[in-house]
């Protein structure tokens, strides 16, 4: 059994994604079209970003505030564990 975090999030968004990703000191080890794997530190979850066309109407996407400056998001630092 693998412990991971699946997210469906719009194509579009792939690359802001990457870049939050690598923020929080993720690396995409695996990617296609249709999706995109992370795997963190040690004792994190691997997450898993299942990309959806931006062109389906019923899709209930999960959007993420990218624009936020960096100091105004939680750091990896004072998260809990």
């Amino acid at each position: 059994m693998t412990m991971d975090l699946d997210f469906p999030v719009l194509a579009s968004n792939k690359s802001g994604w990457k870049e939050l990703f690598d923020r929080y000191g993720y690396r995409c080890f695996t990617e296609g079209n249709a999706f995109a794997q992370f795997q963190g530190k040690i004792g994190w979850p691997r997450v898993d970003l299942m990309l959806v066309d931006d062109a389906l109407p019923s899709t209930n996407c999960t959007r993420i505030p990218l624009s936020l400056k960096a100091s105004a998001r939680p750091r990896p630092s004072t998260w809990s564990h």
